[in-house]
């Protein structure tokens, strides 16, 4: 003789095998969840590891530029001040012939003014500054 089933037996083998098939199904969603957000934290990872890689290369090309702009800089401060130089020679050049320029002028102002002596006390100035 066989005794009846336990009632507390049978309830609760349906109700556990409802639970686990909820904690499976929910376990399944948030792997896939997980599965899509790692996919898509994955490409966005990519995407940013070549947006630095675009932006170093980037970096690198600016830094060569500026090294070249540099070069070129020096290199043209380096003409203005030879030019400079240059330029204050010459500068010297006509103060010392200022002078010898005057006394001409003077020369050929007393010609045209008909001034003899004016004549040679430029042409003496001429002879000791030119």
């Amino acid at each position: 003789m066989s005794s009846p089933p336990a009632a507390g037996r049978s309830r609760t083998v349906p109700l556990l095998l409802a639970l686990t098939i909820v904690f499976f199904i929910a376990a399944a969603t948030m792997g896939g969840l997980a599965l899509v957000q790692k996919s898509s934290s994955d490409d966005t990872i990519a995407k940013q590891k070549t947006q630095v890689t675009q932006l170093e290369r980037d970096l690198a090309a600016k830094t060569d530029e500026a090294t070249r702009a540099s070069a070129d800089l020096k290199t043209a401060q380096g003409r203005a001040d030879d030019a400079t130089s240059r330029a204050e020679g010459l500068q010297e050049q006509v103060d010392q012939q200022a002078p010898c320029r005057k006394a001409v002028r003077d020369f050929f102002d007393a010609a045209l003014a008909n001034n003899e002596a004016a004549g040679q006390k430029a042409l003496r100035a001429m002879q000791l500054s030119c």
